[in-house]
């Protein structure tokens, strides 16, 4: 599947559609979205240490996530 990093956050999609997350530097612990996105994930990581993640979900809206 494809991914996206910045910072320590680690996003993943997989083959089903559904995307992850993790931070690096831990236990490993997954957490799965509930919904289906196309393409690849995308992670940004701002001057203030903040990290976003975007994906193009299948109902066509950009969702985004600041942790």
């Amino acid at each position: 599947g494809a991914i996206g990093v910045a910072g320590r956050l680690l996003t993943g999609r997989a083959e089903s559609g559904t995307v992850s997350t993790t931070t690096l530097g831990g236990p490993p612990a997954w957490t799965e979205s509930r919904m289906l996105f196309a393409g690849a994930p995308a992670s940004v990581l701002d001057a203030t240490g903040t990290t976003t993640t975007t994906a193009l979900g299948l109902d066509a809206h950009l969702h985004t996530a600041t942790p």
